[in-house]
């Protein structure tokens, strides 16, 4: 009886710990951008080969969903950033805020150097549409930015 005690506090703190480093991926995005959706299916499969599930990825449409617009403009008020930096797409993974197309490479770095995806509060903005654009600019929580 002791022993099933003990077994089921371990499985219970297990499983605790696993749900609390859990990735979340909200992707608020517009049907309207041709190159969202080529970036998107790119960006999904970088999401996936850092150990995201697919299942675990929620898209929302800004234009379709009015409660997801709402939410997005609450969101965006609520972490004061500024219309400057705010983009046609938005990705939230954990306390990251990605504003527009933010180049893989530098999502690379940051899933390389947070391997258990609990990254600082940080929002990383670039909303070009050219397909090999590498800068991109960042809100810290100060409100300073930095390209």
């Amino acid at each position: 009886m002791r022993t099933n005690f003990f077994f089921f506090l371990f499985l219970f703190l297990l499983l605790g710990s696993m749900a609390v480093s859990a990735t979340s991926v909200t992707i608020y995005k517009s049907e309207s951008c041709g190159h969202c959706s080529i970036y998107l299916k790119e960006f999904k499969a970088f999401l996936v080969k850092q150990g995201i599930p697919a299942t675990d990825i929620i898209e929302k449409s800004i234009l379709s969903d009015k409660a997801a617009l709402q939410e997005l403009d609450s969101f965006t008020r609520k972490n004061k950033i500024p219309y400057s930096l705010q983009g046609h797409m938005v990705t939230l993974i954990n306390d990251l805020t990605l504003e527009g197309h933010v180049p893989l490479e530098a999502l690379e770095q940051l899933f390389q150097q947070y391997p258990d995806q609990q990254f600082p509060k940080l929002v990383l903005f670039q909303d070009s549409m050219e397909p090999f654009e590498t800068d991109y600019t960042v809100l810290f929580p100060d409100g300073t930015t930095q390209a």
